[in-house]
């Protein structure tokens, strides 16, 4: 069974399919000091300065803190916590050492224009972080030799802020200047993937996998994260028995090299079991979902992500066995974390809130389902745009719920939508099932 299929649902004597929102898949990425394709390369001092400056400046507000007063201190802390993740993806001149402002080959220092320092400085001071971003990509942009670590590091301070079309744009350009960087590569195939891009999402992670396995041989972690990322890809593209393949690779590997308690083993656990599920084979999902939870509750504790992640993923096998009140609990849990950890506006949530408004479909509290479905809808139009699929799966699932209410030319406009942008993106599968609740609906009429 198709894992955006699993959710069967009786409307008034007519089988319609909702399409759950997703599993929450861990997509392991790397970066190795090691490998020879990665540039050994910081920003200038002044660059990051700036780039950390503007993002604690954006980010301030989401979390309620005043940079100039005392800060909440829930606000604080979660800032905080963002900005320490910043801070590891850019490596700070400062703490790296007092050469790196001037780079042995001289180039990238004779390139920083003060004039446009100066203007990205006041741009942020007076409120304008975009315009102090075009500023500073035209600074790195003119270092030719370090131009693909720049736009490699401004993509990451483009996903960190949930600016996916800038991220990817920003990682498919390091790509072109860099094309045997596995990093890069991993990091395009990612966003390609978060964007539904399947297809270059898989031809990204096999340029990556074929460059590590060279430098490494098969018996590396590295290796295994490429497994565990063309996994996911082929799961999202519908091809599970290939996504089942990767993932035992990459489980395999992961045991050997960590041995059972390690986070690695139980993202492969979980990923398995996202597979399984997909295929119809609950109780096998079930039983590598509880391995993973298990071993995670152990290492982080219940407020981590990845605990989320398997309470979702168990909510949602348990969905797919009738148990929708057990499938509400873990949902429930799931979403309460990823409120507390990521925010309302984040894919987590609107996953959460999408898979709830299907286990309250299924009981028939269509009004209730439909309240998240709407939430869930706006959250990825907002972090997404309008031709993205998790987009459309949520406007089927409108279509579906406001065709139980009778309102059956308003269930046919959902419908419609949806099937369109399914058909944009490639997806069959998906496409095929749409295409059944038009059919159905249009009989009945």
């Amino acid at each position: 069974m198709d894992k955006n299929n699993r959710a069967v649902l009786a409307f008034i004597g007519t089988a319609l399919a909702a399409l759950v929102g997703g599993s929450w898949v861990v997509y392991k990425h790397f970066s190795d000091k090691n490998d020879s394709t990665e540039t050994q390369t910081v920003l200038p001092k002044e660059v990051y300065k700036i780039l950390l400056k503007s993002w604690v400046e954006e980010n301030s507000k989401e979390f309620g803190v005043n940079l100039q007063n005392e800060a909440e201190p829930a606000g604080k802390a979660a800032l905080e916590q963002k900005s320490s993740h910043l801070k590891k993806s850019i490596k700070e001149p400062e703490k790296i050492g007092s050469d790196t402002d001037k780079p042995q080959d001289g180039k990238l220092a004779e390139t920083i224009l003060p004039s446009q320092i100066a203007q990205a400085k006041k741009a942020i001071q007076e409120g304008k972080p975009e315009l102090a971003e075009s500023l500073l990509e035209e600074v790195v942009a003119s270092a030719s030799q370090k131009a693909a670590e720049a736009s490699y590091q401004l993509g990451l301070l483009a996903k960190d802020r949930i600016d996916f079309e800038a991220a990817w744009q920003a990682f498919t350009r390091a790509v072109q200047l860099a094309s045997d960087n596995s990093l890069y590569l991993n990091e395009a195939g990612f966003m390609a993937q978060t964007l539904g891009h399947y297809d270059q999402a898989v031809k990204y992670y096999e340029k990556s996998l074929a460059i590590t396995l060279k430098i490494y041989g098969p018996e590396r972690p590295e290796v295994a994260s490429n497994w565990i990322n063309l996994g996911a890809a082929w799961d999202d593209k519908g091809e599970y028995d290939k996504a089942i393949e990767y993932y035992e690779k990459a489980l395999a590997s992961d045991l050997k090299t960590f041995g059972p308690e390690h986070p690695n083993v139980a993202r492969n656990w979980n990923n398995l079991g996202t597979a399984w599920n997909a295929r119809g084979e609950n109780d096998k999902a079930i039983e590598y979902y509880e391995k993973a939870l298990a071993s995670n509750l152990k290492t982080f504790g219940p407020e981590h992500p990845d605990v989320a992640r398997n309470w979702n993923n168990l909510g949602a096998a348990w969905d797919d066995k009738g148990e929708h009140d057990k499938a509400i609990e873990y949902y429930e849990k799931a979403l309460a974390s990823a409120l507390k950890t990521f925010g309302p506006e984040n894919p987590y949530v609107a996953i959460s809130w999408n898979n709830l408004g299907v286990a309250w479909d299924a009981k028939g509290e269509t009004n209730k389902a439909i309240e998240y479905y709407e939430k869930s809808l706006a959250s990825d139009l907002m972090i997404f745009g309008p031709d993205h699929p998790d987009v459309a799966k949520k406007l089927n699932n409108l279509g579906v719920a406001w065709n139980a209410k009778g309102e059956h030319n308003k269930a046919i406009e959902y419908f419609e939508k949806a099937l369109a942008v399914f058909k944009n993106a490639g997806l069959e599968n998906e496409a095929s099932v749409v295409e059944a609740n038009i059919q159905m609906r249009h009989k009945k009429q």
